[in-house]
């Protein structure tokens, strides 16, 4: 099991928390894991371990991944819905938490239904 599946099985089953993601979603941040792990790893060149997690070909070895800021961007945007989208089920779940987020207005302006406790 990969470790974004694993952590949402581990909020799944410990805390009842069930995020609607699309199949998009979740390859977007399976991809965006892997291009982070190469940067962080291997210092953004591709390597044998890149190739077979993304199954991507006409790739060569040793070359610099060619991402650019559009592709950061389309993960960004991915990455804060999924939290958003976790944030609001822990709000909905436990209303006492939207004192200790910075952001508590901002959720306040979008009169979303968040039970208060």
């Amino acid at each position: 099991m990969d470790k974004i599946e694993e952590i949402f099985s581990f909020s799944s089953k410990h805390f009842d928390i069930n995020i609607d993601l699309s199949e998009e979603e979740i390859l977007k941040m399976y991809e965006f894991k892997v291009v982070r792990n190469i940067y962080m790893h291997n210092s953004g060149r591709i390597n044998q371990i890149y190739i077979s997690e993304t199954k991507r070909s006409g790739l060569t070895i040793g070359e610099k991944i060619p991402y650019n800021s559009k592709d950061l961007g389309a993960y960004a945007i991915i990455l804060f819905d999924v939290i958003f989208k976790y944030d609001l089920i822990l709000l909905q779940k436990i209303p006492k938490l939207k004192r200790f987020f910075s952001f508590g207005e901002y959720f306040d302006s979008l009169n979303l239904k968040i039970p208060q406790g």
